[in-house]
């Protein structure tokens, strides 16, 4: 599915008051659309606390709906911690709420998600765990994320011996549990 659907162009104040409109009406493509760049980026708040609270409002909104994107990048955003994006707003990273988000925008077709999930333990320097997570993104042959999985090659090159024995393990119960094919 569409991660962004971000214009080319960066959007006018009239595009963003009416996107606002349909956001306050509850569309919820509108609220994740208004919630991230380009869109964000002209949200009248003043400081990063404002802007943080508006981006995490408006996609809770768009998430408790179901909007697929959305949960996706709310999940990142719990694994990351909220305060990531926005200094001074939020907290430490929820990452029982934000895997099972994750999971769930997976399992859904979010095949982002895994994409994220192996971001996540890559920056937890868990090569394996983050290598079979990327394959099973690359594996739902999404032509949308293949500029995702630059970082699976990296991990590539840097297993070795056991530690490649077991990320291909991984890898092939993953994509059988996780992968586009599966009947979960």
């Amino acid at each position: 599915s569409d991660f962004t659907s971000s214009p080319t162009s960066m959007p006018t104040k009239e595009d963003y008051a009416a996107m606002l409109k349909k956001a306050e009406a509850g569309d919820a493509k509108s609220q994740f659309t208004i919630a991230i760049p380009p869109y964000s980026f002209l949200d009248p708040s003043s400081t990063m606390k404002e802007k943080g609270d508006l981006h995490e409002k408006w996609l809770t909104l768009s998430a408790n709906q179901g909007y697929l994107p959305a949960v996706t990048n709310l999940g990142k955003e719990y694994l990351l911690g909220m305060d990531y994006f926005y200094q001074g707003h939020g907290g430490q990273p929820d990452v029982k709420k934000g895997m099972k988000m994750l999971h769930d925008a997976g399992s859904k077709g979010e095949y982002l998600a895994y994409c994220y999930i192996g971001g996540y333990y890559r920056q937890m320097k868990q090569p394996i765990e983050a290598y079979a997570w990327y394959s099973v993104c690359e594996s739902t042959g999404e032509k949308s994320l293949s500029n995702k999985l630059y970082e699976k090659a990296i991990i590539e090159s840097e297993l070795k011996g056991q530690d490649w024995e077991k990320a291909k393990k991984l890898t092939k119960e993953y994509i059988a549990k996780y992968g586009k094919n599966n009947t979960n």
